[in-house]
């Protein structure tokens, strides 16, 4: 058991981010801390929204825990709302680094080839900046290119015209170079499979799954919880990356086909599953 904590933003509908990030490290048996970076009506697919920035109050956030002498095993990073205020997140961070916690990164920044609305410069230059202390990153592909300098639509080319394979690894080797420990990029869509790859500088490997043509919103954001539940669990990676894709397509089938994918998925039912 771990004691986790996780940035991430809270949505009052859409079932994604914290909504979902929270139970399945429960489930898998940790302690769970979370703190809001954002606060939302509805999640940011929605056509409107109403945002809360909560990176500012970080800084008041991070005093009273640190004065808790709370032991943080790991930190996961998920949805921040802009590069403003990004100190008071990092001096967070950097405090419970330097106490031995192990920090995981799910980049949050864009799909599909395009950034999400909030998405800023300064964001993206702080996302460069953790991913090179991170023990593990979850980009995206998009998220992939865009921060390893990957022209996106070149890469789509290539991985249409069968070398998935060797683009894929060189972004991931590219994402290594720049200081992270070991990379995930999800999410790798080759026909009807869905890929997500695994590197580190000794060992890469790629677990694929059928692809469900739903796009429902937090899928990332439930991966990326799980492996670092089974991660921190001293599952290993291959199996921790397997346990995320089985259940994120469970979640995926057992929610109803004529659900807006902006509502998420139907998490709770399947949380049983986590615990085989």
């Amino acid at each position: 058991m771990s004691n986790i904590l996780v940035f991430n933003d809270l949505s009052t509908v859409g079932n994604i981010s914290l909504n979902v990030v929270t139970p399945a490290l429960s489930v898998l048996g940790h302690n769970v801390y979370p703190i809001a970076t954002a606060v939302l009506s509805s999640q940011t697919g929605f056509e409107s929204f109403y945002l809360d920035d909560r990176l500012d109050s970080l800084n008041f956030i991070g005093r009273e825990l640190e004065a808790l002498d709370l032991k943080i095993d790991a930190i996961l990073v998920g949805y921040l709302p802009s590069g403003i205020g990004v100190e008071n997140l990092w001096a967070i961070i950097d405090f419970y680094l330097k106490k031995g916690a192990k920090l995981y990164v799910d980049p949050i920044l864009g799909d599909n080839g395009e950034l999400y609305t909030t998405v800023d410069e300064p964001l993206c230059e702080f996302m460069q900046e953790l991913i090179c202390r991170a023990d593990y990153i979850f980009p995206n592909l998009t998220e992939a290119c865009l921060l390893s300098g990957f022209d996106y639509v070149d890469t789509i080319y290539k991985i249409n015209a069968g070398m998935g394979g060797e683009v894929t690894k060189a972004i991931g080797k590219k994402l290594l170079d720049m200081g992270a420990e070991r990379v995930i990029i999800t999410s790798i869509l080759e026909g009807d499979v869905v890929t997500n790859l695994y590197m580190d500088d000794n060992l890469s490997f790629s677990v694929n799954r059928p692809f469900e043509k739903t796009g429902f919103s937090g899928t990332g954001d439930l991966f990326s919880a799980v492996v670092t539940g089974c991660l921190e669990n001293n599952c290993t990676q291959r199996a921790s990356i397997e346990k995320a894709a089985d259940f994120v397509l469970e979640c995926v089938r057992g929610t109803e086909s004529y659900r807006d994918p902006k509502y998420g998925m139907d998490v709770s039912k399947n949380l049983k599953l986590l615990l085989d």
